[in-house]
């Protein structure tokens, strides 16, 4: 097994001993030569550092014993591939889940013989299937600290905060499998306030110096707040992000 930096001196003296004209040559030809050979340096750095990696710092992470409607996590009850940023590294390719209900942010051990939960405060951000989340303490969001995701950033931030709460079934029948509720609250975050917005009098208010305009756009793509809450604000705050890049 080799550190990072002994993997990497070995494939820059591959380049710096080969012959000057040979050595331009291959760039030119094959500059994803270079790109392959740095993934591959990745992999095996990854695979060296076994349990010493930060990557793999948690506590040990278990499902729920009982059966149910539904599940606990986000998108998916199986580990997908995303990239983490984690104390103070970045990681790609790792495969997570994230639990909704207990708001952890899991992954596998590094012999992948069992879960893990990621210490949240060193969590800086993460990607699931294209979905961008970020830790968010007390301190910025006035709630209790959790995985937040950032569907729209600029000017303003649009924040998601989502949510499952495990409920005993109203059924009568005994045999009837609890199941989770899903909730998702939705904040705005300007440079001197982290506003939740639950009416469009609320979103208008954080857009005051840009109202007309943003209702304008929203009336034309036919968008309206009580028939999908979400996209309104997605598309409202990206709208505004927009203006206001351009001035």
């Amino acid at each position: 097994m080799c550190t990072r930096l002994i993997c990497l001196l070995v494939v820059a003296s591959t380049l710096l001993f080969m012959p000057a004209h040979l050595r331009g040559q291959a760039v030119v030809r094959d500059t994803s030569a270079v790109a392959a050979t740095v993934g591959a340096v990745n992999k095996l750095y990854t695979e060296s550092i076994g349990q010493s990696s930060h990557l793999f710092t948690g506590t040990e992470y278990l499902r729920r014993a009982t059966r149910t409607n539904g599940n606990a996590y986000y998108l998916d009850q199986e580990l997908q591939p995303g990239t983490l940023w984690y104390m103070g590294a970045r990681y790609e390719s790792i495969p997570m889940m994230l639990d909704i209900e207990k708001d952890e942010l899991v992954i596998q051990d590094f012999r992948k013989s069992l879960l893990i939960a990621l210490f949240a405060e060193e969590v800086d951000s993460f990607y699931l299937d294209q979905h961008r989340f970020a830790f968010l303490p007390q301190w910025i969001s006035g709630l209790s600290s959790g995985y937040f995701e950032l569907p729209q950033t600029g000017a303003l931030k649009l924040w998601v905060k989502r949510s499952k709460y495990f409920e005993q079934s109203a059924k009568a029948d005994e045999n009837a499998l609890p199941g989770y509720r899903y909730e998702s609250r939705y904040f705005i975050q300007s440079v001197n306030a982290f506003k939740e917005i639950n009416t469009a009098d609320d979103l208008m208010a954080i857009v005051a110096d840009r109202q007309e305009a943003v209702k304008e756009y929203l009336k034309q793509n036919k968008l309206r707040f009580r028939r999908d809450k979400e996209a309104v604000l997605s598309a409202a705050v990206a709208f505004y992000n927009q203006i206001k890049a351009a001035l």
